[in-house]
């Protein structure tokens, strides 16, 4: 059976591991899908997803899942509360399929708590356990989930196994009632998949009756539950179980019941690991399941209407068969149609009523023997011509009744056409269908792990030396604060509102074109492009020049430096530049001064100052790389988001040149 959410085995076992992972982190961002939550968290090993997935699962992930653009309303209340907030602990509530994390901002508390029982749950707490916003409100009989209310777990429904004595266990065992293994689960709360293991080990028969059971059974299933739980725990890794190449459950131990029946195992360093790939292949593979269903549905359907369509056509084409042949027996016998329609029509007029009539045709041996009946309600008599009955309206003459005849006739063809028209269209259908095939979904695209100078504006010189810029006043801080080096070259161009840009020296000899490179990269990036200049002067000096120290009685605001000392002015900078597509580089799309792009790139654009909107300028870049690769770029460019591209532009602009590799 396909395991689909976390025990409070697997919770146990996890909680412990992230909470070593996440303590200390910083919420920057919270998404919503549905009732999938994803938290995005900067640790000490940089930036982190945490999935929290009600009732099924609760892990850090490496991939790169679709995050809506517009958050739901809980989404939003979460993040008013708790983006900036530090993680300060990650908890198991009473043993139970639940999860605490508690949340400091300044001086606020929350804990966000996740259940994952049930139809499972997210609550915010406040500092005093009460809560503030609900995924799922809802009124029980044990616990109220509502804002405003305390926050109260469910109570335990079983005798904790790592509580309890052997002697109180087994008595309470004994008042089950079934199999070992079931009263394993419902009375000691033990998972289904960790109860097998423990039976399995201890060469206990799963099977047989609790009430049978005796107390060195239940010491060894204590013992075996622990040795289980500090196996987990010491060995840190995780476990997939793969049946016919579909996973089919996973583990923080070796379930050697699985191995036992041939079920093969995938071993991976941690047990969020394993969860994490566990949880995107049975997720893919319960997409494409839907969609084989939906295929299913789909052509069941057409089947349907084709039948229904045939069953139309034969009645159709009969129908249509039959008024003709009416119409043509009345006008082959006209003149005797013509005087049984006057002679019912006279003996009418005669008698008044209908029953009268009937009774004088039935005594009339000749009427009789073509007349079959009238039908009153509708003004009808049938005839019988040539053995055929023949419905004909007494308000019509003959010649009025075979036309209208003719006219069903004509009618029921043309619907015979038309159903034939349709048939064709759904038999065409259904063809096409059973070309169509279920694709498997991509799996999310792996997070790439950031190089140190990608959170910057950053390129390589024409000598493989880093240059970085400050995308804000916060990052010009941080760069001339912990990466600027005395020996490295500080840029600026001379107007307010310009980027710092250090060029890394590491200790080697820098040529005038990396100074120049620099310098442009400078500039590019400056308030000028904003300005709509052509053109700025940028100086650079020496690291040791530039400090944060302000001259005594003076004041640095945030992001400002002093720099001391000669300033060496590069004059008349254009204001250009480079964007390319580059398959050698992890960035994949990258920025830089026009001569690095160009000798660096497959593909690239020069962008200088303009009027076009940088989505507008980023679509157009966009479309000029994938309309010139090949399939396999172009599937990489298709993982690439737009606001790649757009940081890259400096603002409004125009695309002035295109071109490929040694154009």
């Amino acid at each position: 059976m396909l395991k689909t959410r976390l025990s409070s085995f697997d919770v146990k076992i996890l909680v412990n591991e992230i909470d070593q992972l996440v303590k200390g982190s910083i919420i920057s961002n919270i998404y919503q899908s549905n009732s999938t939550f994803i938290v995005k968290i900067h640790t000490r090993e940089g930036r982190k997803d945490l999935i929290l997935e009600p009732p099924y699962r609760f892990n850090l992930t490496k991939y790169e899942y679709e995050k809506p653009t517009m958050p739901p309303n809980l989404c939003r209340a979460l993040r008013k509360r708790l983006r900036q907030g530090r993680i300060e602990e990650v908890v198991q509530v009473n043993d139970d399929r639940i999860i605490s994390i508690k949340i400091r901002r300044s001086s606020n508390v929350h804990y966000l708590v996740l259940e994952l029982i049930r139809e499972g749950n997210l609550l915010l707490l406040d500092e005093n356990k009460e809560i503030e916003l609900v995924l799922n409100p809802a009124r029980m009989r044990d616990r109220i989930i509502l804002p405003r209310a305390k926050y109260v777990p469910p109570p335990k429904s079983y005798v904790d196994v790592l509580k309890n004595s052997p002697e109180e266990i087994l008595r309470y065992m004994k008042d089950g009632r079934g199999e070992l293994i079931r009263n394993m689960v419902v009375r000691l709360g033990i998972p289904s998949e960790i109860a097998e293991e423990i039976c399995f080990r201890c060469n206990i028969d799963k099977k047989k009756e609790v009430k049978s059971i005796d107390l060195s059974e239940i010491v060894d299933i204590i013992d075996m539950y622990h040795k289980l739980l500090d196996e987990a725990i010491r060995g840190r890794k995780g476990y997939i179980f793969i049946k016919d190449e579909h996973y089919i459950s996973f583990a923080p131990i070796r379930l050697l019941h699985l191995e036992e029946q041939g079920i093969s195992v995938k071993e991976y360093l941690s047990f969020n690991e394993a969860i994490d790939e566990y949880f995107i292949r049975v997720m893919l593979r319960a997409k494409k399941e839907k969609g084989q269903e939906k295929l299913e549905r789909k052509k069941e359907k057409i089947l349907r209407e084709i039948q229904e369509c045939k069953k139309r056509l034969d009645e159709y084409t009969r129908l249509a068969k039959r008024y003709r042949e009416m119409a043509d027996l009345v006008f082959v016998r006209l003149n005797l149609v013509n005087f049984l329609l006057e002679k019912v029509r006279e003996l009418k007029e005669l008698y008044r009523s209908w029953k009268d009539v009937e009774e004088v045709i039935k005594k009339d041996g000749k009427l009789a023997g073509y007349i079959r009946g009238i039908m009153p309600s509708e003004s009808k008599i049938i005839l019988i011509i040539d053995r055929y009955e023949v419905p004909l309206n007494l308000m019509r003459s003959a010649q009025e009744n075979a036309g209208r005849f003719y006219e069903l006739s004509k009618e029921y063809e043309r619907k015979v056409r038309r159903i034939h028209e349709v048939l064709e269209e759904k038999e065409r259908e259904l063809e096409e269908l059973l070309k169509e095939e279920v694709v498997e979904e991509k799996k999310p695209t792996l997070r790439r792990k950031l190089r140190w100078f990608e959170k910057f504006h950053w390129f390589i010189t024409s000598n493989g030396h880093v240059v970085i810029g400050g995308k804000d006043f916060k990052q010009n801080e941080l760069i001339v604060r912990r990466y600027l080096a005395d020996n490295d070259l500080f840029f600026h161009a001379d107007i307010h509102g310009a980027p710092v840009v250090v060029l890394k020296v590491d200790g080697e000899e820098i040529s005038e074109d990396e100074i120049y490179e620099a310098a442009q990269f400078a500039a590019a990036y400056s308030r000028a492009w904003k300005l709509g200049m052509s053109a700025i002067d940028v100086y650079w000096v020496k690291g040791n020049q530039v400090s944060k120290s302000p001259p005594s009685g003076e004041y640095l605001p945030k992001g400002a430096f002093m720099v001391r000392g000669k300033r060496n002015y590069i004059r008349n900078v254009p204001l250009i530049l480079g964007i390319g597509l580059s398959p050698s580089d992890e960035a994949l799309i990258i920025s830089g001064p026009p001569s690095i792009i160009k000798k660096e790139c497959i593909l690239w654009v020069e962008i200088v100052p303009g009027s076009m909107s940088k989505s507008e300028v980023a679509k157009l870049i966009y479309k000029f790389f994938i309309d010139n690769v090949g399939e396999e770029l172009r599937q990489m460019l298709s993982e690439v988001k737009m606001d790649h591209i757009m940081s890259l532009i400096p603002g409004s602009s125009f695309i002035v040149r295109k071109g490929k590799r040694g154009d």
